[in-house]
C-alpha cells in the first residue's frame, strides 16, 4: 500500500467512526451549526467519501475562507471584490515587511497541500491564513522562544483549524508536542493536512481519544499531535498544557462556549497564554464578550499589542468597485504568564 492508498484507509475510518459516533449537533453555536453543512462537503449523501475533495480542501474552501479565493484572472481587474482582495493582499505584504514578519514567509513558503489560491507580490507567495500564522510565529519566536525547545513543551491550539500554526511550531521547535481542540469534522482535514506535512508523525485517531479517560501528559507524549474533538476538552487533566494559544475564534464563539473553555480548570492551570482577538465581539458577533472577559490580568504581560494586521476589509461596492471598510473592533495580540 503506498503512502496516498493509506492515508485514504485512514481518512475512510476516521470518517466511518466520527458518522457513527462523533458527529456535530448543535445549532446554538455559530461554528457548531456550520459543521453539517461542512461535513457534506467531502461526505456525500450516501456517506461516501468525496477524496478529490479532501485533496483540495483549500481550495474548495472546506470548513475555513482561504483568501485570495480565486484564481488569478482578468475578473481581479473588473469585479470589485476581487480587486478588493488582490489590493487588501498588497497591502498585507507591506504591514509584512514593515513589521518584519517577511523573513518568516522566506522560511516557511506557503505549503501546497489542500491547493490554496495564493498571491505573488516580489516573489513572495503567500495568502492571508498563511501571513497570519507566521505573524503569530514571529511573535512567539520573539516572546518565547527559549521556553519552547524542551521536548516536555505542550502546546493547545483551540479552534486550530487545520494545523498551520502546530505545522510552523514543529518545524521551529522540533522537540514540543502538540494538541489541536476542534470539530471532529474539521480534524479529519486537520490530519489530512498534517500527515502531509510530516508523512512519518504518529497522530491519534478519533477511536483513540473518545475511547481515553482522560488526555494526560503521558496521552499525549504517545503523539506528535494530538487531534482531540471540543466534546473531549474536558478530558484533558489539568497542568498537562504549557502553552494554550487561540487566534479569533474564541471572540466567535456563543458566550456558553467562551466560558466552557476560559474559566475551565485546564485553563487557567495552563502556564502560559497566546491570543489574537477582538477587543470587543459585538455588533458582529451579537455577544457581551469583550476583552475583560479573556481575565488577562491573571497574567504577568510578556507582550501586550493591538494588531497592525487586522484593521480593515475590502467589499464589493456596485460590483464593479471595492470599498474599505474598518472593523468593527480592533484585534488584540497578546502573550502572557500565569500568575501563581
Amino acid at each position: 500500500m503506498n503512502v496516498e492508498e493509506s492515508v485514504n484507509k485512514r481518512i475512510h475510518n476516521e470518517i466511518s467512526f466520527m458518522l457513527d459516533n462523533a458527529r456535530t449537533n448543535n445549532n446554538k453555536d455559530l461554528w457548531s451549526s456550520r459543521a453539517a453543512q461542512f461535513l457534506r462537503k467531502y461526505v456525500g449523501d450516501d456517506n461516501k467519501v468525496k477524496y478529490e475533495v479532501i485533496e483540495n480542501f483549500r481550495n474548495n474552501q472546506v470548513f475555513i475562507n482561504e483568501f485570495p479565493s480565486h484564481n488569478r484572472s482578468i475578473l481581479d481587474y473588473v469585479l470589485g471584490g476581487r480587486r478588493g482582495q488582490q489590493r487588501y493582499l498588497k497591502e498585507r505584504y507591506k504591514v509584512m515587511d514593515n513589521e518584519g514578519d517577511l523573513e518568516w514567509l522566506e522560511k516557511y513558503p506557503i505549503l501546497d497541500i489542500g491547493n490554496p489560491y495564493t498571491v505573488s507580490i516580489n516573489g513572495y507567495i503567500f495568502n492571508k491564513r498563511w501571513s497570519n500564522n507566521l505573524r503569530y510565529l514571529s511573535l512567539i519566536n520573539k516572546h518565547l522562544d527559549k521556553k519552547l525547545c524542551s521536548n516536555s513543551f505542550v502546546t493547545m491550539d483551540i479552534g486550530g483549524g487545520y494545523g498551520i500554526f502546530l505545522y510552523l511550531l514543529k518545524n521551529e521547535y522540533p522537540k514540543m508536542k502538540h494538541v489541536l481542540v476542534e470539530f471532529p469534522e474539521q480534524l479529519i482535514l486537520s490530519f489530512y493536512f498534517l500527515i502531509n506535512c510530516f508523512p512519518d508523525a504518529n497522530i491519534n485517531t478519533l477511536e483513540e481519544v473518545y475511547a481515553a479517560k482522560v488526555i494526560d501528559r503521558t496521552f499525549i507524549n504517545k503523539y506528535d499531535f494530538c487531534l482531540v474533538p471540543i466534546d473531549c476538552f474536558s478530558k484533558i487533566n489539568d497542568n498537562s498544557i504549557d502553552l494554550l494559544a487561540n487566534f479569533f475564534s474564541l471572540g466567535e464563539m456563543s458566550e456558553e462556549w467562551f466560558g466552557k473553555y476560559r474559566n475551565s480548570s485546564l485553563f487557567n492551570s495552563t502556564k502560559y497564554f497566546f491570543t489574537v482577538n477582538r477587543f470587543f465581539s459585538k455588533p458582529t458577533y451579537g455577544t457581551d464578550i469583550d476583552i475583560l472577559n479573556y481575565k488577562l490580568d491573571d497574567y504577568k504581560k510578556l507582550y501586550f499589542g493591538v494588531s497592525p494586521y487586522e484593521e480593515y476589509y475590502y467589499d464589493s461596492k456596485w460590483i464593479f468597485f471595492e470599498k474599505k471598510i474598518p472593523y468593527t473592533s480592533q484585534f488584540f495580540e497578546f502573550i502572557g504568564k500565569k500568575i501563581i
